[in-house]
């Protein structure tokens, strides 16, 4: 059974089980600190909507999720300022750490720190795959050991393919060198730049960042109080 995410509180009641299915309906924006949700190894769907104002505080493991742990992340905006750490820890705006699963059909807009170890979706990645994402930080210029556009570091065990793209470079200058496409602004605006992107997914425009394709909800088009004539077909 998958559960509908509606408002803040649907959200945050992720945490009480953290191995369930899970899908947004709406976009969502976060006020005030946000405080990572733990070891996430369920199904999340964003269906192409976003969730904004992520804020962390100082020095957390996490992002959304403390860690990506088996699960799996798809079709999901995020938005949102990384503080950085003075530890060992690792910020995202998905998650801290991420070490079995999938991410894929993922974009962020996230806002780099000046202090290390953060990554626009991931800090720190040990294991799992990472495809069709695309990160755009708002300082692609940033250039630390352990912080990136789409990762701070990624490890040998991890696969990230070509299939993602970014602003700026995808890791910091330590650890593996991932395949990830790094591209500039006038080539990110660029549909061609792209062609991983599923159009059933993403919104490519030219002269426009790559974003993410809303599912629309379903309609009922039954008028209210009317009966539909019987199908004799049927009976």
């Amino acid at each position: 059974m998958t559960t509908p995410i509606r408002n803040v509180d649907d959200l945050k009641a992720i945490a009480q089980n953290l191995s369930g299915s899970y899908e947004l309906v709406t976009s969502i924006h976060l006020s005030g600190t946000w405080a990572p949700l733990g070891s996430f190894n369920g199904v999340l769907d964003g269906r192409g909507h976003t969730i904004s104002g992520i804020a962390l505080p100082a020095d957390p493991v996490g992002g959304l999720f403390s860690d990506i742990a088996g699960g799996t992340v798809r079709r999901l905006g995020l938005n949102g300022t990384l503080v950085g750490t003075t530890s060992t820890a690792y910020q995202g705006l998905l998650a801290g750490t991420f070490s079995a699963g999938l991410i894929e059909d993922v974009a962020a807009i996230s806002t780099l720190p000046s202090t290390d170890r953060a990554g626009g979706i991931v800090g720190y990645i040990s294991g799992g795959a990472l495809r069709r994402c695309w990160s755009q930080p708002t300082n692609p210029g940033v250039q630390l050991a352990r912080t990136g556009s789409l990762m701070g570091y990624i490890d040998t065990t991890a696969d990230v393919d070509s299939t993602c793209y970014c602003l700026g470079k995808p890791n910091g200058s330590q650890g593996v060198r991932s395949k990830a496409v790094s591209l500039s602004e006038s080539a990110a605006r660029d549909p061609a730049s792209f062609p991983a992107l599923k159009a059933s997914e993403w919104i490519l425009v030219s002269g426009e960042y790559p974003r993410l394709r809303p599912v629309l909800p379903e309609l009922n088009l039954r008028p209210s109080g009317l009966q539909w004539p019987a199908n004799p077909f049927l009976n």
